[in-house]
């Protein structure tokens, strides 16, 4: 949960950045010393790599950027927004599906972001989307995913 927080947050960022919404990168003196104090405290912390997204764990959190903490594994936030029966339904969709992948572990990581971004509910292009609902679909989430 923590990982997937994290490949959220990410690519918000980017969406944001895209599409004017945040700011470019703050490349003052500060904040790059800010960003190497991070990457040597992240030195020698367990790294994943998850759909392409390279990751450093402390304590089983997710680390992005200069944070320190690690992104939560807030499993409470999905129950509300899908609803407590939903949520259910959703996990149990993602983990059959998964099923089929077992022992093919490299082959899903590289084609983890191709199967979102074919199933990512949809929303308008650019500003107009931005931080819009959609609906997933789990039939194509099924669909995508199995082999």
């Amino acid at each position: 949960m923590s990982i997937g927080s994290a490949i959220s947050t990410i690519c918000a960022i980017a969406k944001g950045r895209s599409i004017g919404t945040i700011g470019e990168k703050d490349t003052s003196e500060h904040m790059e010393k800010k960003r190497e104090d991070a990457k040597r405290k992240k030195k020698g912390l367990d790294a994943v790599e998850v759909m392409h997204f390279k990751l450093k764990l402390k304590d089983g959190l997710a680390l992005v950027g200069s944070e320190q903490k690690g992104k939560p594994s807030n499993e409470d936030h999905l129950k509300k927004k899908f609803g407590e029966d939903n949520y259910r339904i959703v996990c149990s969709t993602f983990k059959d599906a998964l099923k089929s992948w077992v022992g093919n572990k490299e082959e899903l990581n590289r084609r983890a972001f191709g199967f979102y971004e074919n199933f990512r509910p949809s929303v308008s292009a650019g500003q107009r989307g931005w931080g819009r609902k959609g609906n997933l679909e789990l039939g194509k989430v099924k669909n995508t995913i199995e082999k």
